[in-house]
């Protein structure tokens, strides 16, 4: 089993569960699956649904720039400050 296949079979379980361990990960696919995998088939499969969860989140911030670009252009002298505050997580 790829980690494609993984990543795309339990994207939704991992986004809601990101400190999933790989312990669990592996016994629920060999449970449900029936497919011996690799640790790091998982890591990657792992990797591969918080990159896209990622770039989803950086393509929101430049919509974010394209909206404020749209009010001043339809609201000539006015002013739009965007304030974006970052969670930083330790």
């Amino acid at each position: 089993m790829t980690s494609l296949k993984i990543a795309a079979k339990y994207e939704k379980f991992i986004m809601v569960n990101p400190g999933w361990n790989f312990g669990h990960m592996k016994s629920t696919i060999l449970e449900e699956m029936f497919a011996n995998v690799s640790i790091s088939n998982l890591k990657r499969a792992k990797d591969i649904v918080m990159q896209k969860a990622y770039d989803a989140i950086t393509g929101q911030y430049e919509v974010l720039y394209d909206y404020q670009l749209d009010l001043l252009r339809s609201n000539p002298g006015s002013t739009i400050v965007i304030n974006k505050v970052h969670d930083v997580e330790p």
